[in-house]
C-alpha cells in the first residue's frame, strides 16, 4: 500500500466534491421553489378568504405634513439646480 496521493486520487476527490456541491445547491433550490410555492397558495388563499377593505378614506388637513412636504419639494428642486433661487409662493394639494 502506498502512502502517495496521485493525479487519479486528485480527480476523484474533485469530482467527489463537485458532485457534493451540485447536490447541495440543487437541494437549496428545491427547497426555495417549495417554500415560494407554499408561499403563493397561502397568500391567494388569504386574498381570497379577505372581506373587501374601504377604499373612501378621509384626508385630514396636517400644518406640520404639509411643511415636511413643502420642504422636501423644495430640496428635490434646489438638488436639479443648485444655481437658481427658490421661494415659496402658494401651496396646493395635487391629486
Amino acid at each position: 500500500m502506498s502512502d502517495s496521493f496521485g493525479l487519479m486520487d486528485g480527480i476523484i476527490v474533485t469530482v467527489v466534491a463537485m458532485a457534493v456541491v451540485f447536490i447541495v445547491l440543487s437541494s437549496l433550490w428545491g427547497l426555495m421553489e417549495l417554500v415560494r410555492r407554499l408561499v403563493v397558495s397561502f397568500s391567494k388563499s388569504s386574498v381570497l378568504n379577505a372581506e373587501p377593505i374601504e377604499t373612501e378614506t378621509k384626508l385630514v388637513a396636517d400644518p406640520e405634513r404639509e411643511k415636511i412636504a413643502v420642504l422636501a419639494a423644495l430640496t428635490l428642486a434646489y438638488n436639479d439646480h443648485p444655481t437658481k433661487k427658490y421661494e415659496i409662493i402658494e401651496v396646493n394639494r395635487v391629486k
